[in-house]
């Protein structure tokens, strides 16, 4: 009996371990179903899938719902900038604690400036307050816009204020005393920084643009990576031993797809702005200082093949009198031939430039291309000129 017993209990145990090592299945709807667990290690991405997420750790919870803003001083000090209560946080040795208290919603933006303290923005009612290592604080500027976005100190010491409101970046001294350095046409302007150069980049909303503003010039035109920007200093003609100025000062940037106008009274240096652009100046004219841009290349320094590969590839003129600027002793077709790619046969070649006189609506192209510039109207010429530069 008692055998009996002992050969039921082992059953009955091997019979629960074989149920626990079941595995257990359940059925999860989505994504936010999974996130109303708690994930550690892991990752949910925008379809719901799963994976490991990268090795990371909390260094601080300061409790509050946004951390809006970080920077660090030169001892390697972290500070945050949170919101709904204004507060700032500082980080160091692994230990986090509560430096200032702004009083108002938002503190959106940190510098730490070169006297050491620790320069905050805040939002709603846009002030910059100074705070010293313990906590004590002033108010260092106090602008009329609601809202303080981004804080910069440019190579001078000025405290560069990014607003909201009206779109501005006000710089502001040492001493407290501020002008107005640059108003955009948006509303906000959100973040800043500041190059090697002394260049300020400003991002704004609500449109999303991105301003350049030049070191020297206080000029701020839209910025992007892929255009052309000429930032001309000096642009001369040398006469009876000296340096005449033509252009002076001027920075702009066109961005692809743009059409960019200039205007302006008969020797006013249009055309010089062009010619120094295309690398087409004068021998007696030259940049004296300055830069241009073109896709990220510096043109001034381009030389030789490199330079007719930007005339052939990139830029492209079309002058104001087309009989002048085509050569007479060369029939339309070779000449436009010649603005074409390498590497195009001959049937190519042909095509191609039977379709660009087709696409600036010229009736005969097969006639244009048989003809001498002589041989066209004025009108027909300038439409061969805008046919060579697209």
């Amino acid at each position: 009996m008692i055998r009996r017993l002992a050969l039921v209990s082992c059953l009955l145990l091997a019979a629960g371990a074989a149920r626990a090592a079941q595995p257990q299945f359940w059925r999860i709807e989505g994504a936010r179903d999974f996130l109303d667990g708690t994930t550690e290690g892991l990752s949910v991405d925008s379809e719901g899938r799963v994976r490991l997420a990268p090795g990371t750790r909390a260094l601080y919870d300061p409790e509050v719902p946004f951390v809006w803003c970080l920077t660090r001083d030169a001892k390697g000090t972290l500070y945050a900038g949170t919101g709904n209560d204004g507060k700032v946080f500082k980080m160091e040795t692994g230990k986090g604690s509560l430096l200032f208290d702004a009083g108002e919603l938002e503190v959106h933006a940190l510098a730490v400036g070169p006297d050491g303290k620790l320069y905050v923005g805040t939002s709603p009612d846009g002030k910059v307050y100074a705070v010293d290592a313990a906590g004590k604080a002033q108010t260092f500027y106090d602008p009329t816009d609601k809202y303080i976005w981004a804080l910069a100190f440019d190579a001078a010491g000025n405290l560069l204020v990014a607003t909201g409101g009206d779109g501005k970046i006000h710089r502001v001294d040492r001493q407290g005393k501020a002008q107005i350095l640059f108003t955009s046409a948006e509303t906000h302007i959100t973040a800043l920084v500041i190059d090697g150069a002394g260049n300020i980049y400003a991002g704004s909303a609500p449109s999303g643009i991105l301003y350049r503003i030049g070191a020297h010039s206080g000029i701020g035109q839209p910025f992007v990576p892929n255009g052309a920007a000429p930032n001309f200093k000096h642009v001369a003609y040398r006469h009876d031993g000296r340096w005449l100025d033509a252009v002076r000062d001027l920075e702009l940037s066109v961005r692809p797809g743009q059409t960019y106008g200039i205007v302006g009274e008969s020797g006013s240096g249009k055309s010089t702005l062009v010619l120094a652009i295309m690398r087409y100046l004068a021998p007696n004219a030259r940049v004296r200082s300055g830069s241009i841009e073109l896709n990220g290349r510096d043109l001034l320094a381009a030389r030789g093949e490199a330079l007719e590969r930007v005339w052939r590839d990139d830029l492209r003129l079309v002058p104001q009198d087309p009989l002048s600027a085509l050569n007479p002793s060369l029939r339309v077709g070779q000449q436009l031939a010649e603005t074409l790619p390498t590497g195009l046969d001959r049937r190519e070649r042909q095509a191609q430039v039977l379709a660009l006189l087709s696409r600036v609506r010229l009736a005969d192209p097969q006639r244009v291309v048989a003809s001498y510039p002589h041989q066209l109207s004025g009108g027909m010429t300038q439409r061969v000129l805008i046919a060579m530069a697209l």
